[in-house]
C-alpha cells in the first residue's frame, strides 16, 4: 500500500498535479448513547450488511481527490478495522494507528503518522457514514483555495442561546447558523501549527476547524446538506439504513428511453 501511495505522489508530480491530500478517519470513539448490549463500538454497528467503517472508508477510497487514508481506531479494534478494510478492497489505506485519550489527541496521532510530501489534510469523523466522494471533492476543492475548508449544513431550527438559569438572552439569526461536520480539510502547515498551538495552549476544541480558528485563520464552510449527518443514537443508524434503501431504489430505476425520432 505504501508503494501505491509513493506512485500517486509520483503521477501527480509527473502531471503537474501536486496538491497530494490524505484523508485521517477517525473510527475511536465508543458510542455510549448508541447503548449497544453486546459493547460494540459505534464505528463498528452493522448497516445494511456492513459495519459504519466501511461506509466512510469507501467514499474517500472512491474520492479521485483523495491519495492516502489512515484509520484512527482503539486499540483493541486495530486488527478488527484492519480486516474489515481488507474486505472493503481499500487500497488506499497506509496504516491504521492507535487513537487518543480525546478526538484531538486521536486527530493529532493520524496526522503525525503521515509521511513528507502531504500537502493537505482531510480530517473525518467515520460515523458520518453518509458522506459522498462527491460532498469530499467539494471540500477539498474549496480547501484548494482558501486552505481551509469544512462541510457543514444550514441550521433549520431557530436557536436560543439561555443561560444556566434557562432563561433565553438571545435569539440569533438563524440565516447566519451552520452545523459544523466532516470533512474538514486543511493544508498541512495550517494543521501542523494549529496542533502545535492548541497542545501548547492547553485548547481543548470539539473540532479542528476550531483549532485553526484560534491560530487566526478563517474556515470557509461548505454546505454539504442534512444527509451528512452523525450517527449517534439508533435512530439515526434507522434514518441511514432508510436513506440506502432510497438511494438503491433511485439507482435501480430504468432510465427514460429517448422518443422515436427525437432529436440527439
Amino acid at each position: 500500500m505504501a508503494m501505491t501511495n509513493k506512485i500517486s505522489r509520483a503521477i501527480r508530480t509527473l502531471t503537474g498535479r501536486r496538491r497530494y491530500t490524505a484523508a485521517i478517519l477517525l473510527a475511536g470513539g465508543i458510542g455510549s448513547r448508541m447503548a449497544s448490549e453486546d459493547g460494540t463500538t459505534k464505528q463498528l454497528m452493522i448497516l445494511k450488511g456492513k459495519p459504519l467503517i466501511a461506509y466512510a472508508a469507501r467514499a474517500f477510497e472512491d474520492c479521485a481527490d483523495i491519495d492516502e487514508i489512515v484509520v484512527v481506531a482503539r486499540s483493541e479494534e486495530v486488527e478488527r478495522v484492519r480486516l474489515i478494510l481488507e474486505e472493503e478492497k481499500i487500497k488506499k489505506l497506509s496504516l491504521i494507528v492507535k487513537g487518543g485519550e480525546t478526538r484531538q489527541e486521536s486527530a493529532k496521532n493520524g496526522f503525525d503518522a503521515l509521511g513528507e510530501g502531504v500537502d493537505y489534510v482531510a480530517v473525518h469523523d467515520v460515523a458520518r457514514c453518509m458522506v459522498t466522494p462527491e460532498m469530499i471533492s467539494r471540500v477539498v476543492s474549496v480547501a484548494y483555495e482558501m486552505k481551509a475548508a469544512s462541510a457543514a449544513a444550514h441550521v433549520s431550527d431557530t436557536v436560543k442561546i439561555a443561560g444556566g438559569d434557562g432563561i433565553v438572552r438571545e435569539t440569533p439569526d438563524r440565516n447566519l447558523l451552520w452545523a459544523a461536520q466532516t470533512p474538514q480539510v486543511f493544508h498541512a502547515d495550517l494543521y501542523r501549527a494549529a496542533t502545535y498551538m492548541a497542545e501548547k495552549e492547553g485548547l481543548r476544541a470539539t473540532d479542528d476547524n476550531s483549532m485553526v480558528e484560534a491560530i487566526g485563520h478563517r474556515v470557509k464552510l461548505v454546505d454539504c446538506g442534512p444527509e451528512n449527518f452523525k450517527v449517534t443514537t439508533k435512530a439515526d443508524l434507522i434514518m441511514a439504513e432508510v436513506l440506502l434503501r432510497m438511494q438503491e431504489r433511485e439507482g435501480k430505476k430504468p432510465k427514460k428511453k429517448e422518443k422515436a425520432g427525437a432529436k440527439k
